[in-house]
């Protein structure tokens, strides 16, 4: 019966000092770029200096005012390489899957991203109502202004990675 009991406070003890450090590490920022990665012809990593540099928008989700950087030119930037050259429209089989530090996905077709196809403005977001983005969003959040619901608005971006389609 003591070992039990001791076993228990030693867990205890251990679950109670732990929890401040886990909650700790979740809440400081890992991510210090974003990596554009993938079918592209040159890899990016977008850091805190980088994002301002590029040409800015905006965007307003629900209440908030988003500032950043269109993520068509994100994309643009990096150069878009289709796996299959000798397709008709090749980047109309392409995507995105943009990913959060904790693991968090989206997916994006490339063609709803093209201005000249699908116009969706979607956003890597830096700055929300006029300050930067705090602690728990990251140094990037991906916004989608055009959907219904903000299932695709990703938290503490770190990759973009883009893909063709088999």
């Amino acid at each position: 019966m003591n070992s039990s009991l001791a076993f228990l406070r030693r867990f205890l003890a251990a679950w109670v000092l732990g929890v401040p450090l886990l909650v700790a590490a979740q809440a400081e920022p890992t991510a210090q770029a974003v990596r554009v990665t993938g079918a592209v012809a040159r890899e990016l990593a977008l850091d805190r200096q980088a994002l301002p540099a590029l040409p800015q928008a905006s965007a307003s989700v629900a209440d908030k005012a988003y500032e950043g950087v269109p993520l068509w030119d994100v994309l643009s930037a990096a150069g878009l390489a289709p796996a299959v050259a000798g397709r008709r429209h090749p980047t109309l089989s392409m995507y995105v899957l943009a990913r959060g530090d904790e693991g968090y996905q989206a997916l994006f077709s490339v063609a709803e991203l093209d201005p000249a196809l699908g116009a969706r403005g979607a956003l890597l977001a830096h700055r929300v109502n006029g300050a930067p983005l705090g602690a728990g969003e990251g140094l990037v959040r991906l916004v989608v202004p055009g959907d219904l619901k903000p299932s695709r608005a990703v938290f503490r971006l770190v990759e973009l990675r883009l893909q063709s389609a088999p």
